[in-house]
């Protein structure tokens, strides 16, 4: 799961150095799949914790899920 999560933060840092470089509307779908794939990933492993007994991954979920759910709109209202 750590070998996954150290790739995803490195594709996300080359979305980012690429949206910068080129213009926006050419990468954004790319960032919003990427939003996509990774939101029920972390949300996973935050509730997998959760039940292995770490109970600061509560709050985790609690406080994220509401930004999580603001971006999968937002991910949907750009998809059109």
């Amino acid at each position: 799961m750590d070998k996954f999560f150290r790739l995803w933060v490195w594709i996300g840092i080359i979305l980012t150095v690429n949206s910068m470089i080129v213009s926006i509307s050419s990468v954004l779908w790319i960032i919003v799949a990427y939003i996509l794939f990774g939101l029920p990933f972390m949300i996973g492993t935050a509730i997998y914790v959760w039940r292995k007994g770490y109970k600061p991954a509560a709050y985790y979920l609690i406080a994220w899920s509401a930004f999580f759910l603001g971006g999968l709109l937002y991910s949907f209202k750009s998809l059109g």
